[in-house]
């Protein structure tokens, strides 16, 4: 299924990308610059409302900021 738009968030400390897919389903995949060798983040859900997209959003944004990893977003090692 292709998405109905993707959103692609970088910075110095993240970078990610975030699609969305009708049903709505929101899929995420992120990797931490610093921990780059540590592999990716991915995380998503389906039946995402507009206010939890933005919850999802911000939460990426925190990341960006150096906060914590949302607990929506798990770690996916790295195939090294």
């Amino acid at each position: 299924m292709d998405p109905t738009w993707i959103l692609r968030v970088g910075g110095q400390l993240l970078d990610a990308e975030v699609h969305l897919l009708y049903g709505p389903i929101v899929n995420v995949s992120a990797l931490l610059m610093q921990q780059a060798n540590d592999g990716m983040y991915v995380g998503g859900e389906d039946g995402v409302t507009a206010q939890r997209l933005v919850e999802m959003l911000d939460g990426l944004n925190a990341v960006g900021r150096g906060g914590t990893i949302p607990a929506w977003l798990r770690a996916m090692p790295s195939l090294r």
